[in-house]
């Protein structure tokens, strides 16, 4: 799934994934002017420096239907991730 990182924060904000599947998000940060330069998945310990203009994949397996939150680093621009 591409996110893209822009002046709005991450678009989609919503991600739909099935439980005990791999889930790959490729996330582009497109602009500078924010401050997501990374994306942080507290639940799952991950945390990605997002480089202007270069993807940057994330992968991991939701085991269980649930909701997981991702987020800048200041918690300022946020997303869910809603496993089924």
């Amino acid at each position: 799934m591409e996110i893209s990182v822009t002046d709005e924060g991450f678009v989609p904000n919503r991600i739909e994934a099935r439980a005990g599947r791999p889930l790959t998000l490729v996330v582009t940060r497109k602009s500078d002017a924010t401050c997501a330069t990374e994306i942080v998945i507290i639940s799952r310990n991950l945390r990605y420096e997002l480089p202007l203009n270069q993807p940057v994949e994330v992968t991991f397996t939701p085991l269980q239907p649930e909701e997981i939150q991702f987020a800048c680093g200041m918690n300022m621009f946020t997303g869910r991730i809603v496993v089924r």
